[in-house]
């Protein structure tokens, strides 16, 4: 096996996911390399065609990051419903002040309820569902990265 053959058995691997493990058994009984040199071969490769991996992967890496992305923005809208359901418990307390003291109480008992039982789990979710659509952002960076680069690359050789 020559070392482009080897190369994109390597590339083929990595972008299919496969077991690393196998791939360097593979290596070493094909090329007779050891088991050190195979992993450092490995990692070269990984490293020097990293877009060609990323091109690879990407289908399932955009599925995934698509997922928490919408799984994020659902997070962060029902926090803002929760958010904006403490908040209208607030103002209704503070409009039904006008009305007899007993009502008053009452409505503020309810607002004071909700806001203990529930107080700090909207924002919870609204930092989580942020973090979620965050994450799959920075996640596919990469990813869209090598797309963008390899248009670039067929543009600029016509």
């Amino acid at each position: 096996m020559n070392e482009e053959t080897v190369t994109q058995r390597i590339v083929d691997t990595l972008g299919n996911s496969g077991n690393i493990n196998d791939l360097l058994l593979e290596i070493c009984e094909t090329t007779g390399m050891n088991w050190a040199d195979a992993e450092a071969l490995v990692a070269r490769v990984r490293e020097e065609k990293a877009n060609s991996v990323a091109k690879r992967q990407f289908p399932l890496l955009a599925v995934i990051a698509l997922g928490i992305f919408v799984g994020g923005l659902a997070v962060t809208g029902y926090g803002i419903a929760g958010l904006v359901s403490i908040l209208s418990y607030i103002q209704a307390a503070i409009q039904s002040s006008g009305q007899s003291d007993i009502a008053a109480v009452q409505q503020m008992l309810v607002t004071f309820n909700v806001i203990i039982t529930t107080g700090t789990t909207p924002f919870s979710l609204i930092l989580f569902g942020a973090t979620m659509l965050l994450g799959s952002l920075v996640g596919m960076k990469n990813a869209w990265r090598s797309i963008v680069d390899s248009f670039l690359e067929t543009f600029h050789a016509r």
